[in-house]
């Protein structure tokens, strides 16, 4: 692209974790030429690559002002998100009522992402409570100028559907959008990238539905499945050649298609070593969501598999002891 003359400033490159964003910056860095200073010494601006999170950081310092709050705000992290729960919790809560401010938390977040219940995570009087509270809960938080980690995407949406000149300027600046892992991208996510392509319609996006297991957080695969009906123009390039996995961890997912997916995509291993493969078969999404916690903070399937009461066979390092995914393609 910047071969082609295209102004490494215009480029927009976002995924959903900071180290992915940084190995993204590290090669980018390697393959661009080096930016020379012009004659007020001030260096041309290389491509944004960042999260979607971090991206709506970027333009909430810039902007958020125009939405009533200062631009010092701060980004409340979840201790400081519970302790608002609590606190609201303990003028509404009957004496003696156990209440988990950590699930009532968590619906609050399911709540203001627009995510169904899945009746897995916690029972309906926990939503309802979450609901009830949701006004109580952004009011705290505003009173002290700060904003959660959900906030991030949904004052950025608010941003550009109310402020046209914003969304004008964001445009212009981000002419070439990527987006990384798009079969994670949830309701935000996917207005948010529509918004600022509308115009110019230079969107690449890279996907695989096969690996979409995070719905119960908010992603929504038919964002890449439907990708056709939003861009009709779009060209769909297919990767079927796997330098990562062996044939046995591409073949492993098989027999548990029928129940996971409507189809699987047929791939071709470059390498050829010889490993086992281990599925495990969860009954309960409360079991899945925790272990995905325990690897997010670094134990191992095998330890995490004690901890859990899904149905397994000996996890193994190559499985990602979901049961729908053995290996990332």
């Amino acid at each position: 692209m910047i071969e082609k003359g295209i102004l490494p400033g215009h480029i927009l490159g976002v995924t959903f974790t900071n180290k992915a964003a940084r190995e993204m910056k590290e090669r980018v860095n390697k393959l661009i030429p080096r930016r020379k200073a012009d004659e007020a010494g001030k260096k041309a601006e290389g491509p944004t690559i960042c999260t979607f999170h971090s991206l709506g950081a970027r333009l909430l310092r810039q902007h958020i002002e125009v939405l009533g709050y200062k631009k010092n705000f701060v980004i409340y992290n979840e201790s400081e998100q519970l302790a608002a729960v609590k606190k609201i919790l303990s003028h509404i809560s009957a004496k003696g009522e156990a209440i988990d401010p950590k699930v009532v938390l968590t619906f609050l977040s399911r709540h203001k992402n627009g995510v169904a219940n899945s009746g897995a995570v916690s029972d309906e009087s926990n939503a309802v409570l979450a609901r009830h509270i949701l006004a109580r809960y952004e009011s705290a938080l505003r009173a002290c100028n700060a904003i959660d980690f959900d906030d991030l995407l949904l004052l950025t949406l608010k941003l550009f559907e109310e402020h046209a000149e914003i969304l004008k300027a964001c445009r212009e600046k981000y002419r070439y959008v990527m987006v990384d892992e798009y079969q994670d991208t949830n309701a935000a996510q996917f207005r948010l990238v529509q918004l600022l392509t509308q115009s110019h319609r230079n969107l690449c996006v890279v996907g695989d539905d096969d690996q979409s297991i995070y719905g119960w957080r908010g992603a929504e695969i038919a964002n890449l499945l439907d990708l056709e009906k939003h861009y009709q123009e779009v060209k769909v390039v297919k990767l079927e050649q796997n330098y990562r996995s062996t044939n046995t961890i591409l073949t492993g997912p098989k027999p548990c298609a029928s129940t996971t997916f409507v189809c699987m995509t047929a791939l071709a291993a470059v390498r050829m070593v010889l490993v086992a493969v281990i599925l495990f078969e969860f009954d309960d999404l409360d079991l899945l969501i925790m272990l995905f916690q325990i690897e997010q903070v670094g134990e191992s399937p095998r330890r995490a598999s004690r901890k859990c009461s899904g149905r397994h066979h000996p996890p193994h390092r190559d499985c990602d002891a979901t049961g729908s995914r053995v290996a990332p393609v």
